[in-house]
């Protein structure tokens, strides 16, 4: 994968069930199917370096492109802003807020 923009929101993903992620080629497949390769792609760097990974904002948007695949990495992953730790969800919400005033 490319490198990230210097601008570019870095966010931490964390396997919820490592051992499930480990051991199931299926919730791989799965993540690949309703996320695209990105579902995948976080999979398999999560199971790498034990347990998370981090990623760009903008690669992992991909795979936010339906609801399924955001189901798939909220049900799997906790996402979080790398900078903060606040989760991706509360960061989203407070900027469509403020991008609204």
């Amino acid at each position: 994968m490319a490198h990230p923009k210097s601008n570019d929101i870095q966010l931490i993903v964390f396997a919820r069930d490592l051992d499930n992620l480990r051991n199931n080629q299926n919730l791989i497949e799965r993540l690949f199917v309703v996320c695209g390769t990105i579902g995948s792609f976080v999979a398999k760097r999560v199971i790498e370096n034990n347990g998370n990974t981090q990623i760009a904002l903008s690669k992992l948007r991909m795979g936010f492109d339906t609801q399924s695949g955001a189901e798939a990495l909220f049900d799997n992953f906790k996402i979080s802003v790398a900078e903060t730790g606040e989760p991706l969800i509360n960061f989203l919400a407070k900027e469509v807020l403020r991008a609204m005033r």
